[in-house]
């Protein structure tokens, strides 16, 4: 068997997609009147434990993982994600 060839690969940060990511969240928890007490609550049915205060300061920061991202999509309700939208909210960023 040929050894596998060492793939490097290379992120580079954008704070945009961060903000993105966060305002799309909040979007939707606006338009469904979800508060970060029912997303934790809801969260524990799958599986997941995030305090409230938690899940506001990572939701504001943009940063967590793409688990928790499409759980919270899902305990709102949001079956399908258009990534358009999030693409448009990006690049609507000044910065």
């Amino acid at each position: 068997m040929e050894p596998l060839e060492k793939i490097s690969t290379t992120y580079s940060h954008d704070p945009k997609w961060a903000i993105g990511v966060s305002r799309l969240i909040k979007s939707q928890m606006a338009a469904t009147g979800i508060t970060y007490s029912d997303l934790s609550n809801k969260l524990k049915t799958l599986g997941t434990t995030q305090t409230p205060e938690n899940l506001r300061v990572k939701i504001n920061r943009g940063n967590f993982g793409a688990q928790l991202f499409v759980q919270l999509l899902i305990v709102m309700g949001r079956k399908e994600v258009n990534l358009n939208e999030l693409e448009s909210i990006v690049n609507s960023l000044d910065m």
